[in-house]
């Protein structure tokens, strides 16, 4: 299950616990406290922080260089963002062979960051 299972899984049980309502429980049933999305997110974002980290105590990088490294993703990440919702969204939803060829993309760029990660910790 690992450890984000494991975290889905404390969330719904806080949510079974605490059993707050939503603001508008029209929308969906089940109760709001904690927000799964919220938390989620929160653990994975933290997570990723104190992955990026490990290269500081291996030596591999200077604190500097992840900091900048975070700020350049950030502020791609911002711009992506940014970017989808001024541009791509509406293409991606009324135009089938955009979203193919996004989602073929995506697909493609996470399998080569597996590849490219799987092959580093090779050599290491």
């Amino acid at each position: 299950m690992g450890s984000y299972g494991f975290n889905a899984k404390l969330c719904l049980a806080l949510k079974q616990i605490l059993n707050l309502e939503r603001p508008n429980s029209t929308l969906r049933s089940d109760p709001g406290m904690p927000s799964s999305h919220a938390l989620s997110t929160t653990y994975t974002t933290v997570f990723i922080i104190l992955s990026n980290m490990a290269p500081v105590s291996q030596n591999l990088h200077t604190v500097g260089q992840v900091v900048v490294g975070a700020i350049i993703g950030s502020s791609f990440s911002f711009l992506w963002l940014w970017s989808w919702k001024a541009y791509v969204l509406n293409f991606f939803v009324s135009i089938l062979w955009v979203r193919a060829l996004i989602i073929l993309a995506a697909t493609g760029f996470v399998l080569n960051h597996l590849n490219c990660t799987y092959r580093s910790s090779m050599e290491e």
